[in-house]
């Protein structure tokens, strides 16, 4: 297992952090993931072997969310 932790400014509501959380959430390998609003960052719990990081901050940022840092 591995864990990424992003910056991601942006996040205005429940809605914005329920959104990224739908789209991390559904890649394989996935194991939980958790945007939070007063963090501005979100935290995802992912099998390596099964995801990349790139393809958790390209899903993030097909969500509509700038990823500042990792």
């Amino acid at each position: 297992m591995d864990a990424v932790h992003a910056k991601t400014p942006g996040l205005m509501c429940h809605e914005c952090t329920s959104k990224v959380e739908s789209a991390v959430r559904g890649l394989p390998g996935v194991v939980s993931v958790t945007a939070g609003l007063s963090r501005g960052a979100t935290s995802v719990l992912f099998d390596e072997k099964l995801v990349a990081k790139e393809t958790i901050v390209a899903a993030i940022t097909a969500a509509g969310f700038d990823v500042e840092a990792m």
